[in-house]
């Protein structure tokens, strides 16, 4: 946050944006709760039906999406691994990535915050309990880390991963058109309804934010 505003940029969390609309030619106004907010530029990286929706041209049928539910632990002790991400590939156990933070905070291999990543269409509070024992059980038993490990809590992303049916291929290239046209800037996954990388995503923002500058310096 720091890094932005001393760089310019203002930054203004949990404002969600109720409308985007044209003002002037060039100009656009983003509607929030709390008033209206004009720009130069819209970069979009909300899901494609949720940007169609905010410029007052619903797709009328929302595309599917796979849920991210992310569970959180701290675990005192040592563990059997050595790496600060883990994927799943056994064939027993719903998690799908194992993500040590343990360097990011300073610490020693006395304690480690660790965050699991499980893929669900469903992300009521039963599945997440579920899934919640199941990384219990499977970490356990494969002897990743002691069975005293702590959970601290659940984070879910709804639209994390985009499902692609042979029938949303025309819908989302058309929207994809149509935003473009109306002049917004698609970026990243959701945005883009594209099952990216994050390094991938990540080069795509930079040469985006050139392009613009580069707009902005004119000829």
């Amino acid at each position: 946050h720091d890094a932005l505003t001393q760089r310019g940029v203002a930054v203004h969390l949990g404002s969600a944006p109720e409308a985007i609309q044209r003002h002037g030619g060039d100009a656009f106004e983003l509607v929030l709760p709390h008033g209206v907010r004009r720009y130069d530029r819209i970069v979009s990286t909300l899901p494609v039906a949720v940007t169609a929706r905010l410029i007052g041209e619903p797709l009328g049928v929302d595309l599917s999406y796979m849920r991210l539910i992310s569970l959180f632990y701290r675990i005192a002790g040592p563990t059997r691994y050595d790496a600060a991400v883990l994927c799943n590939l056994t064939t027993s156990g719903r998690w799908k990535r194992l993500v040590d933070f343990t360097a990011l905070y300073g610490e020693d291999d006395a304690l480690h915050y660790v965050t699991i990543e499980v893929t669900s269409r469903d992300s009521s509070a039963d599945t997440v309990a579920a899934v919640e024992r199941d990384f219990r059980q499977h970490a356990t038993a494969h002897g990743l880390c002691p069975a005293d490990i702590e959970y601290l809590g659940v984070h879910v992303t709804q639209h994390a991963y985009p499902v692609y049916r042979v029938s949303d291929t025309g819908r989302v290239h058309d929207a994809r058109a149509r935003l473009t046209a109306w002049g917004i800037d698609l970026l990243g996954r959701q945005g883009r309804f594209e099952y990216s990388t994050s390094a991938l995503v990540a080069a795509q923002a930079r040469t985006l934010a050139s392009s613009i500058a580069e707009d902005e310096r004119g000829p």
